[in-house]
């Protein structure tokens, strides 16, 4: 289409439109959607349009006719209703990317009108045509990302994550638009120039406008300490002395990398154990301030321990109470671990013993 043929359809009385809060503009352009944070809006081929791209859904206005738009989005043409703009909201982690001015998503958006539902307001100003988002003019603009950005809130913003160089007004502005996601605890998340350039663009400033320097390797993470995997061999291992004797050497199968965990007061607990004479298996919790943050379970090797009885063996037993010592057999009726050994003595009385060397147990009665 030459530039004669545009002149002719485009209407003489321009109004350009901005949403104010959440929520972008729906267009349709060579059959796909695109979105815009604002535009200026004419009369093309009787159909609302910014440039080349149509209102969506259609909103019919004659070529040259005199139209405004209301808070809430309502289109009138000489004073009738002609329709509504319906604005789109994405997540903030919606695949946003710029496309010739206007916006386009994979991701499906949650549709609604101005006002309601958490969606913003749409300014307008009737005239010439601005352009369609806001510019800032000064030279020395410019956006500086941290290499590294500790966020303990669950969305960061760009004050958060960068150093903003401009005049106060338009960097608190800058500030509080939201980049991201802080990522979970244990987790890193690059930050990368053209996400803050769609995100920039969403919320209705230029781009190009700014100089931004992102470093190679910038990221954002949550406050975190490390929980080095010798200490959840010791929780394994304190947990299973009972079961394998002291005398036993316990010996750590796999060795693995830290784990990392929120901030605050860690304790261990060994909640699940299976042993073997020569291997364990304990599944240790991690908590922070009482809140159960991970898991693992470490494999121990087990070598030095005595032979456990079995059951049905006779063994001697060597008795004390008090000052008093007493050696007797007694038959073998259950072995769950060297100091968990049950006998039955000759009178039919269940003892528990702890195995002292082998074939021979001891009790405190």
């Amino acid at each position: 289409m030459n530039s004669f043929l545009v002149s002719m359809l485009v209407a003489a009385s321009p109004v350009q439109v901005r949403v104010e809060g959440e929520g972008l503009l729906r267009f349709t352009r060579d059959g796909r959607t695109v979105y815009a944070n604002s535009a200026v809006l004419t009369s093309v081929r009787g159909r609302l349009a910014c440039r080349d791209a149509f209102v969506l859904p259609s909103i019919p206005v004659a070529e040259g006719a005199s139209f405004e738009v209301s808070r809430d989005g309502t289109v009138t043409v000489a004073g009738r209703n002609a329709g509504r703009l319906v604005l789109a909201r994405f997540t903030v982690e919606a695949n946003l990317t710029e496309s010739n001015g206007f916006l386009t998503s994979s991701s499906r958006p949650a549709l609604g009108s101005a006002g309601q539902s958490g969606f913003g307001w749409i300014t307008g100003t009737k005239g010439a045509a601005k352009p369609p988002v806001q510019a800032v003019t000064s030279s020395s603009a410019q956006i500086v990302v941290h290499s590294e950005s500790i966020i303990e809130s669950k969305t960061f913003t760009l004050s958060d994550i960068a150093d903003i160089r401009l005049p106060e007004s338009t960097k608190a502005q800058l500030g509080t638009i939201v980049i991201g996601d802080t990522p979970p605890i244990g987790f890193d998340r690059r930050v990368d120039r053209d996400r803050i350039m769609v995100r920039l663009r969403v919320s209705g400033f230029d781009p190009s406008s700014f100089s931004i320097e992102v470093p190679p390797d910038a990221l954002v993470r949550r406050p975190s300490q490390k929980i080095e995997h010798d200490q959840l061999v010791a929780a394994a291992r304190a947990a299973i002395v009972s079961s394998v004797g002291a005398n036993a050497k316990i010996s750590d199968l796999n060795p693995l990398p830290p784990l990392v965990v929120g901030l605050g007061d860690v304790t261990f607990n060994a909640v699940s154990q299976s042993v073997t004479q020569s291997k364990a298996s304990v599944k240790v919790e991690v908590s922070v301030n009482g809140q159960l943050a991970t898991s693992r379970t470490v494999q121990l090797g087990i070598s030095g321990a005595l032979p456990l009885p079995k059951i049905g063996e006779m063994v001697s037993v060597r008795a004390r109470s008090g000052g008093v010592k007493v050696s007797f057999t007694a038959k073998v009726t259950a072995v769950r671990g060297p100091n968990q050994i049950e006998v039955t003595t000759a009178e039919g009385e269940k003892l528990i013993g702890t195995l002292i060397e082998q074939g021979t147990l001891e009790i405190n009665l």
